[in-house]
Order: structure tokens, then sequence, then C-alpha cells
């Protein structure tokens, strides 16, 4: 693989399951140093895009959830769900917050990230963002300006969008519309986690995968 894919949720792992189905998830073989890992805020999120090479320069420290953005729409600052254990690690970089949902080992956790990081150095990353994994509520205004910085990004971005107006590409940037999501609510959550509830992750890579595979500038 050519490239480090990073998202802000568990589709990258879904994703790389598809280029590379034997590799063990328990090591280090990853070339995406968040693999596995949530971001609960989406201003979170964008800000690593924006700021990359700076943020994966810090060294990581853990402490407890501080995050306003989820806990504003949910009245938890953990994702709530009952396959993850409640004491699942946290991660700082500088201002950035990162949910590792899968993982409750320290030492384990910062040897994966410090290697898989090291592995991703040697690639470009492509940055995956959608319209169902917006984890947060936005007003209109507040998602185009969040979309607008995505787009902005110096490296490669593809973002998934419910409006077929948004589609759009050129050498840096892939804004792909998806018809089934036309006219869905972002308020269309479920219940106990709070996600979107019109997509699930697999798809979303599925659709990813036939992007990168298909693009003809990249």
């Amino acid at each position: 693989m050519n490239y480090s894919l990073i998202s802000n949720s568990c589709v990258s792992m879904f994703l790389y399951k598809e280029y590379e189905p034997n590799v063990n998830e328990t090591f280090i073989n990853y070339t995406n140093p968040f693999i596995s890992s949530w971001f609960p805020s989406d201003n979170c999120y964008i800000s690593l895009c924006e700021k990359y090479d700076y943020y994966t320069s810090i060294e990581p420290r853990f402490d407890e959830p501080i995050n306003y953005d989820w806990e504003k729409d949910t009245g938890s600052k953990k994702h709530i769900d009952t396959g993850f254990d409640p004491n699942y690690l946290v991660m700082f970089l500088g201002d950035i917050e990162i949910h590792w949902i899968h993982d409750i080992n320290e030492s384990l956790l910062l040897k994966k990230f410090k290697g898989r990081l090291k592995n991703s150095k040697k690639l470009e990353p492509i940055f995956l963002w959608s319209d169902p994994e917006m984890f947060n509520i936005h007003t209109e205004r507040e998602r185009e300006e969040l979309i607008k910085r995505f787009n902005k990004i110096k490296h490669k971005t593809i973002f998934l969008t419910k409006y077929q107006k948004e589609e759009y590409e050129d050498d840096t940037t892939i804004v792909k519309y998806i018809p089934a999501w036309d006219g869905k609510s972002q308020y269309d959550r479920s219940k106990e986690h709070f996600l979107i509830k019109w997509y699930n992750q697999p798809q979303l890579a599925n659709e990813f995968k036939k992007i990168i595979d298909n693009s003809k500038t990249w």
C-alpha cells in the first residue's frame, strides 16, 4: 500500500482489512497510527488533519476525557457502549483528544501507536471522512465550514456527502455523493450510542476503497 489511510473511527480498520486481510491487528504492521481509535470531537479530527505533522510529533499522554462536544450531545464524556470496557484509554496529543475504545493497556497501546506512526512516516496520508461520521450535531453552516476546512487540507482527502451539489474532485480532494444518503437527517441516531443509523462502517470502507482504486488523478 502506498498510503497511510486515516479516519476518525474504525472505518480505516475495515479498509485496511480490505487491502491486507491477513494483517494481525494486535501488532504494529498497520501504517495508520490511529487505527481502532475514535474521535468524539469533529473539530479535534479536523485540527489533527490540518496540522498532522505537528500533532504526530508530540509525545502522547493519557488522561481523563475532557471532550465537550460529545458530552454536550450525549451527557457522557466517553462512548457509551456495552461492548467497550468503560476504562478504555484516552490519549492526548497536545489539545487533540483520542479515545482508544478497544484498548485498556497503556504500555501496549504506546508500543503499537509508535510502531505504526513510524511505519506511516514512509507514506503519504489520505484523510477520510463522511456525513454519517460527523459525531457531533452541527448546524448546516457549521457543517459547511467543517467540510471547507477538511477540503483545504494540504494532503489528500476523501469526503462522502449526502448532497449531490457538493460532489467535486481535483488533484488532492475528492467529494463523492452517495445517493442512498440523499435526504437523510443527522438527527436520525440510535438512542443507545448516538450514532447515525443510516450507514455502517464496512460499507463506508468499501466506498473509500472503490474511490482510491478508481481515481485517475491519484
